[in-house]
């Protein structure tokens, strides 16, 4: 959090991307921007605070507007001073596919859907799938696009104990492509679950069709967690 804070002190945009160093007379990168949405979506899932998805948003929105290539997918910089032509770069694609396609879940923005399509379209090239013979980050990138991520829901008092170790259980869970979210007990928005009786904090998971019953116990919601892997 405190290295985060620095740099959106010292590198941000006005418009929500970030420069690669004090000056960035040659940028903006896609890499530094891309980097810094990762990063605040990942503090969010740890933090449950609001801020670092809305800064994650707007970051991904920066990279929309000032990347994008005409017919699929992101390029690496924005051309200034210099005559070269920047072209779309397979790694920081497939990153970035990624991430949109997890942020859609989280955001519920058919904009960050349609981003990831967009790099979907770049590295769906032949001369682009072809290209390394031992790439495996473009199946791993279709197979989430077609799926939706393991959803690990923890309802409960966020000062709570139970509530903070069974967020910390899904935190461990090992697989990048997951949705977690925490809420108070009988929120709104929440499914037949918000008609939940007690208040002991309580988890539960979902994974296509299949949701599990409630969960109180964290070593529970770690074993349940793996065996959706």
């Amino acid at each position: 959090v405190n290295a985060a804070n620095w740099i959106i002190k010292h590198r941000l945009f006005p418009d929500g991307g970030f420069r690669h160093d004090k000056n960035d007379s040659n940028g903006p990168y896609l890499s530094d921007t891309l980097a810094m949405a990762r990063a605040m979506l990942q503090l969010f899932r740890v933090t449950q605070q609001e801020k670092w998805l809305i800064r994650t948003i707007n970051a991904v929105d920066f990279i929309s507007l000032y990347f994008k290539q005409r017919g699929g997918g992101f390029v690496t910089h924005v051309e200034r001073q210099t005559n070269s032509s920047p072209k779309p770069q397979i790694d920081e694609n497939i990153s970035l596919m990624r991430l949109t396609n997890l942020l859609t879940h989280y955001s519920d923005m058919r904009r960050h859907r349609g981003m990831a399509k967009h790099c979907l379209r770049y590295l769906c090239l032949e001369e682009v799938a072809t290209a390394r013979e031992d790439e495996t980050g473009i199946l791993l990138a279709d197979l989430e696009y077609r799926d939706k991520p393991v959803e690990v829901t923890i309802i409960g008092d966020p000062h709570n104990s139970i509530t903070q170790s069974l967020h910390k259980a899904g935190l461990r869970h090992p697989i990048w492509y997951k949705y977690i979210r925490c809420y108070q007990n009988r929120q709104p928005n929440l499914s037949w679950h918000q008609l939940h009786k007690t208040d002991k904090p309580f988890a539960f998971t979902k994974m296509d069709e299949y949701e599990s019953n409630d969960i109180t116990n964290p070593n529970n919601l770690q074993q349940q967690l793996l065996k959706l892997m």
